[in-house]
């Protein structure tokens, strides 16, 4: 990973050129991450232009915020009044297929696009290419749903599942690629599938997020607590792990959670 780190000649924001003494910043902030647990604690960084890190900067800003809104991890720096004035909404909701209520976040928008830049970094430096921010789909560790956009609770619940599914199966099968930082408190895994019959003629990277305060979201229903996860569309690099269908069968079976036939579209 350090290795990695320093090889890579391009910003990983934006896919272009660095000049010879390129600004080097955290992937993930620092003042998300909190104080190390070790001696030696590895943070992850990445050379960027200052342009572009200005721009991450408001996304990052954003997501700190509702960090501390939805109380993950406490940032007291953040005045309560600009705090309020932040569009995450906790909203009840009644699921059509049991009728029983859920509690969802509504609003999070600004919070995943922080979170998207996070993996467009741990991308950077497993496989030393670009990933467009626009190619990447994050899901929250909390009961989720965009209501406005008719994005309802049950939609997310499944794809979620099947996410965290396929980054296991890899697991399981010694199939995955990740980062292991931050006193190894900050843990990203991923595995790719093949799904070019199925989508747009691109593979499918499926991923998890773990870092220090993840599972300190404050739910109300007891709901259960996942890490950050997700999955972004590309062309599969060369070193990538892969996983094929049938592994994801056979680790089906094994834990009695059937798959859905198809990956991306079912």
């Amino acid at each position: 990973m350090a290795h990695r780190s320093r090889s890579i000649r391009f910003c990983y924001l934006c896919g272009a050129r660095l000049p010879e003494r390129p600004q080097i910043e955290h992937v993930v902030p620092k003042m998300i991450l909190g104080e190390p647990t070790c001696n030696k604690p590895f943070p992850v960084t990445l050379p960027v232009h200052p342009e572009c890190d200005q721009d991450a900067k408001q996304r990052a800003d954003n997501a700190i915020q509702l960090f501390h809104k939805i109380k993950t991890k406490p940032v007291p720096s953040w005045p309560v009044s600009h705090l309020r004035s932040l569009p995450i909404q906790a909203e009840i909701v009644t699921l059509p297929s049991s009728g029983r209520q859920q509690r969802v976040f509504t609003g999070i928008a600004p919070l995943l696009d922080g979170v998207a830049d996070w993996v467009r970094g741990f991308h950077a430096s497993l496989y030393d290419c670009y990933l467009a921010q626009e190619a990447i789909v994050v899901y929250p560790p909390v009961p989720a749903a965009n209501l406005k956009a008719g994005v309802e609770f049950e939609e997310v619940r499944q794809r979620s599942e099947l996410i965290r599914m396929a980054v296991k199966a890899g697991a399981t099968n010694d199939r995955w690629d990740g980062v292991l930082a931050w006193c190894d408190e900050l843990r990203y895994s991923c595995v790719w599938y093949d799904s070019r019959l199925e989508g747009d003629g691109r593979w499918t990277c499926f991923w998890m997020l773990v870092h220090p305060g993840v599972f300190d979201w404050k739910v109300p229903d007891g709901s259960e607590h996942t890490p950050w996860h997700g999955l972004y569309f590309a062309d599969c690099p060369r070193q990538a792990s892969v996983l094929t269908k049938r592994q994801i069968d056979l680790f089906n079976q094994a834990c009695g959670n059937p798959c859905e036939e198809r990956m991306i579209n079912g």
